[in-house]
């Protein structure tokens, strides 16, 4: 069994070097080099890519490591053709990706972003209470009646997930 995992990292390695010699690419600009030596970078961005509507245009343009986190920026053609940058945020678990990691921090600022969705529907609620009891004519507190019912009836939760498709 060690013959063969053996075998298969030294193909591994085979098939990297010859793909960087055939194109002229130096081995720190080979995506398939960086994914061998498990660059953070390259790994945060195989992972949050995933979700992108283009991948085949996205490429990395910076990695900024910080000391428990690193920020992908990377750019991408979007549906008119033009490129723009995004960031990638991932968590690093001494100086290694971590997807677990990543996805914890995730869920804890969704939960954080539901919290304050929450606390400002909470807030608006309150403004429109004041208004309905001060309203003076029927179609007044009739629209703002409307509006409460509307305000009330938001789901942070779903609301956040789709504004971030």
């Amino acid at each position: 069994m060690k013959l063969l995992s053996v075998t298969n990292t030294c193909s591994s390695l085979l098939m990297a070097a010859l793909l960087i010699y055939h194109t002229n690419i130096s081995a720190e600009d080979s995506i398939a080099y960086k994914r061998f030596i498990k660059d953070p970078g390259q790994l945060c961005f195989d992972y949050k890519a995933k979700s992108l509507k283009n991948l085949q245009t996205a490429q990395i343009v910076n990695v900024s490591l910080e000391k428990d986190s690193i920020t992908v920026i990377y750019k991408t053609m979007d549906e008119f053709g033009a490129y723009g940058n995004d960031i990638f945020k991932c968590a690093l678990d001494h100086g290694e990706f971590s997807q677990p990691l990543t996805v914890l921090r995730e869920a804890q600022e969704q939960i954080k972003n539901v919290e304050e969705c929450k606390a400002l529907r909470q807030k608006e609620l309150e403004d429109i209470e004041k208004l309905i009891l001060s309203c003076n004519t029927p179609s007044k507190c009739l629209e703002l009646n409307q509006l409460k019912n509307e305000v009330v009836s938001v789901n942070c939760f779903e609301y956040l997930s789709h504004s971030r498709r």
